[in-house]
């Protein structure tokens, strides 16, 4: 009997460590089988095989759905966003796909809820847009409507060449979604959302905010066939009907272009207008002391922007043509999550317009600092030859007898390589050396004082001696990879020849 017993025990443990070595055998065969593989194509005719070592590393650089997908459904983007009302205290993001479905053309946009309870998503709801072009689309989610409730915006362009802006309000519900269609613009010009401030009680969550308009800017349809006269309309959310309302329409005025000019500037082609843009516009519009240039370099496929001593450069994506002007989207080089389109509008034959907007993939205010009217800049160089002199700049500028008279009735004096300001008993100082840029000779100037009459570059506009005084006109100037480049108004100072 206990041989018995020992002989099935002997059997049992043979079993179970086949068994075990069955399924590790099978186990390594299957991930084996499972590794993935990515088709590079090199040639027409010849296909290259890349074997990788882990699945996962190829899922991390794939774009993912969380919501289900149909068998007809491709996925071309996916979005993290948070739909719920602030007061719920959902953290979890939400999703928005972007796909296209087998025999339709027009980009479809999935929402997905979280589920907090099966961790899972659910396919709230389904939009079709008008827009069939993947790199003509943006999206963004933001609370237009200032109710603590973010709202689905896209635009793009459709088929029709008009750019088109939808916005959607969503009420949530447990897990079921209604989206609710408060904006639906279609243009030959451009939309844009003005967005602003909002109070402190409102990013406390204590109060309402103020709804943000939408902009249009557009061609008037009343105008010749050579104006750029504009419309600007501005639409307002109705909390009455649940809708954005046209309030007001603003004419602008523009150039009148003759034909055979608006003709070779636009004749409905990206090639033609984008080689109008090719060169340096500066930015003659707004209050602010920085001067912002931007650098359209067709050649190399780049939009350069500068300001300062910085600059940032763009890969131009995709260009379409509107009807008085183009829009670009782009990429910056540095920070490829940050795209920026170009919304450029013709004034005259030397200036346009432009409304650039940012989209960092993220919820944020937009940057509008590089919004306004450019002009095209001459790329002679502006410290010209006959506005130099051999006579050293320190020689001119020493204080000989008298000090240096300036328009508001303040003096500068000069002693080697420093100068000091005074005006009516308040003392500035700073130094000035000569240097050397772009083939010509400068003065840059530093001072004690953010406010100093004198800081940055300086070339010598005119030098005059005259029978009993000498008048010295600087022009300050703006120096860059691109060239001089005027930034100011020019500063006369004034001496006598004689002791008083």
């Amino acid at each position: 009997m206990k041989k018995l017993i020992i002989i099935l025990f002997a059997l049992i443990a043979l079993l179970l460590s086949g068994f075990y070595l069955y399924q590790k055998f099978s186990v390594e065969e299957v991930v084996e089988a499972q590794h993935s593989k990515v088709i590079i194509p090199v040639t027409q005719t010849e296909v290259q095989t890349i074997e990788t070592e882990e699945s996962f590393d190829l899922a991390s650089e794939t774009i993912i759905s969380y919501i289900p997908l149909q068998p007809d459904e491709t996925l071309l983007h996916a979005y993290s966003v948070s739909l719920a009302k602030a007061q719920t205290g959902d953290q979890v993001d939400d999703q928005v796909c972007v796909v296209k479905k087998a025999g339709n053309e027009k980009l479809i946009l999935l929402v997905g809820l979280y589920n907090n309870i099966t961790a899972s998503y659910s396919r709230a709801a389904e939009i079709e847009t008008p827009i069939s072009q993947f790199n003509t689309f943006t999206f963004s989610c933001l609370d237009i409507v200032g109710q603590h409730q973010n709202a689905i915006v896209i635009t793009g362009f459709s088929d029709e060449k008009k750019t088109v802006m939808q916005v959607y309000l969503p009420t949530i519900s447990r897990q079921s979604m209604t989206l609710e269609k408060i904006a639906d613009f279609s243009t030959e010009g451009t939309l844009f959302i003005q967005e602003s401030s909002r109070s402190d009680a409102y990013s406390l969550n204590q109060a309402m905010g103020e709804s943000f308009p939408i902009i249009e800017n557009c061609p008037d349809p009343n105008a010749g066939s050579n104006s750029m006269d504009q419309l600007q309309i501005t639409y307002k959310w109705n909390p009455q009907t649940r809708i954005y309302e046209r309030t007001t329409i603003q004419k602008i005025p523009g150039r009148t272009i003759n034909a055979q000019e608006l003709s070779k500037i636009l004749d409905g082609t990206v090639a033609t207008f984008s080689k109008f843009l090719d060169g340096l516009w500066y930015k003659s519009s707004g209050n602010s002391k920085e001067m912002r240039y931007i650098f359209f370099d067709t050649e190399n496929n780049e939009i350069v922007c500068f300001v300062n001593e910085s600059q940032e450069v763009y890969s131009i994506n995709t260009s379409w043509m509107r009807r008085n002007g183009i829009t670009m989207t782009t990429e910056n080089k540095s920070m490829s999550a940050l795209s920026r389109s170009f919304a450029v509008t013709l004034v005259s034959t030397d200036e346009i317009k432009i409304k650039a907007t940012d989209d960092l993939k993220m919820t944020i205010g937009e940057e509008t600092l590089w919004d306004g009217n450019y002009k095209k800049q001459d790329n002679k160089k502006i410290a010209s030859e006959e506005s130099m002199f051999s006579t050293k700049y320190t020689e001119i500028l020493k204080t000989s007898l008298n000090k240096w008279t300036l328009a508001d009735g303040s003096f500068v004096s000069v002693d080697k390589n420093q100068w000091v300001h005074e005006n009516n008993g308040i003392f500035t100082r700073g130094v000035f050396t000569e240097i050397e840029k772009q083939g010509e000779n400068f003065l840059e100037f530093r001072g004690d004082s953010a406010n100093s009459v004198f800081s940055g570059y300086y070339f010598v506009k005119s030098f005059e001696t005259q029978t009993e005084t000498e008048i010295l006109v600087l022009q300050p100037v703006t120096i860059n990879v691109s060239g001089v480049f005027i930034n100011g108004e020019t500063i006369t100072l004034q001496r006598k020849l004689t002791v008083d």
